[in-house]
């Protein structure tokens, strides 16, 4: 893995604003730059289950 270098011709990627986890019940928001569905909580139990 190898650090990205953020510049203004080459911003970070960005995500729908007002997204929240996937996960039933949880009303956390996720942050513009979270690729994923669930939050940080969440995602962890959802990737239990996977493996």
């Amino acid at each position: 893995m190898y650090a990205r270098i953020i510049t203004k011709k080459n911003p970070p990627k960005q995500y729908k604003k007002g997204r929240v986890c996937k996960k039933y019940g949880c009303a956390k928001r996720l942050s513009v730059y979270n690729p994923e569905q669930y939050c940080h909580v969440h995602r962890r139990e959802f990737q239990d289950k996977l493996e």
